[in-house]
C-alpha cells in the first residue's frame, strides 16, 4: 500500500509542505532545480541536456568548473539547434543568479535590439511573477531578491 493512504488530510498535507520547502531550498543552491521548480513543464528529468547546459552555467559562475591545468573556465559558448531552451535557459539564469547576489551585473548582447530586450523582460517577469496557485512556487518564494521600485522598465 502507498504510504500516502495510510495518512490522515493533516499529515498528508504537513508532507506536502515538506516537500515544497526542500524543493525551495535546492532551488537556491541549484541551477537546474530552480529550473525544474520554476518551468516544470519544460525542465524534465528526461531532457539531460538542459541538466548539463545548467549544471555547466552554475560551474561557471561559481568557478568550479576547471580546465586540466586547474584554472576555472569564465567563459562558455553554446551550440543548440533551434527551441532547445538556449534563451529560456539564460533568463532563467539571470534570475537565478540575481537571487543569489542581487548586486551582480549582467548585460545582454544580441544581433538586435528586440532580443536583448525580450531577454530583460522575461527575466523581470521572472523576478516579479504573483502565484495563480497557492501550491505553486514562485521566484519570491524562492528569493528575496526585488525589482525596484521605478526600474521595472524592461530597458532598464
Amino acid at each position: 500500500m502507498p504510504l500516502e493512504q495510510n495518512l490522515t488530510d493533516d499529515e498528508l498535507l504537513e508532507l506536502e509542505e515538506l516537500v515544497r520547502d526542500q524543493e525551495i531550498d535546492q532551488a537556491r543552491t541549484s541551477f537546474w532545480d530552480f529550473c525544474r521548480v520554476i518551468s516544470p513543464d519544460f525542465y524534465k528529468s528526461d531532457r539531460e541536456y538542459l541538466r548539463e547546459l545548467c549544471e555547466t552555467l552554475q560551474g561557471v559562475y561559481e568557478r568550479k568548473l576547471t580546465r586540466p591545468d586547474g584554472k576555472p573556465y569564465t567563459k562558455i559558448r553554446i551550440e543548440l539547434p533551434p527551441r532547445h531552451g538556449k534563451s529560456r535557459t539564460m533568463t532563467n539564469f539571470s534570475a537565478w543568479v540575481l537571487g543569489v547576489k542581487n548586486t551582480e551585473k549582467i548585460i545582454t548582447a544580441s544581433y538586435n535590439d528586440d532580443l536583448a530586450q525580450d531577454f530583460s523582460r522575461h527575466t523581470r517577469d521572472i523576478i516579479m511573477e504573483e502565484k495563480n496557485l497557492s501550491e505553486q512556487i514562485v521566484y519570491s518564494d524562492i528569493f528575496t531578491a526585488k525589482v525596484k521600485q521605478g526600474d521595472s522598465s524592461y530597458k532598464k
